[in-house]
């Protein structure tokens, strides 16, 4: 396995299948998609695209305290779910994080998710909300 940048257009189909099913691709754009900083990453086995995952730099408030991204799009196709392919990719994305002398890493994990997340020294921030057509999610942070 291994993990290189990708274009914003490679991730669509990967968020398409795990985390909007039945979507259009045009939905499953995110806004700071394109947004200059923002980078996408996949995780390949064989050279082929089995998971992605987006990082922008953060404009939330709450969370704005020096450098810090948000995990946006983490999906890792059904096949390869629970082979090690979504660890990789975390901590790919978190060296990647550190070497960049980013302060905090943020995302919104659905419920299911939380446990894996957990695995990585991160923490829930919030209580449990819900996203309107996708599930209930909790905010979780890493901190570097």
């Amino acid at each position: 396995m291994y993990v290189q940048s990708i274009s914003p257009q490679a991730v669509l189909p990967i968020r398409q299948e795990i985390l909007r099913p039945g979507a259009h691709r045009q939905d499953c754009k995110f806004e700071g998609d394109l947004r200059k900083g923002t980078l996408h990453f996949g995780v390949f086995s064989k050279n082929q695209l089995i998971g992605v995952a987006t990082l922008l730099v953060s404009e939330s408030t709450f969370y704005k305290t020096g450098k810090c991204y948000q995990l946006r799009g983490m999906a890792i196709r059904k096949k390869y779910q629970r082979t090690g392919a979504g660890h990789f990719l975390m901590q790919y994305i978190l060296n990647h994080c550190r070497q960049q002398k980013v302060e905090k890493i943020w995302w919104n994990a659905r419920v299911k998710a939380v446990p894996f997340y957990l695995k990585f020294d991160t923490e829930i921030t919030s209580e449990i909300f819900t996203i309107a057509g996708i599930g209930e999610h909790y905010k979780m942070q890493k901190v570097f």
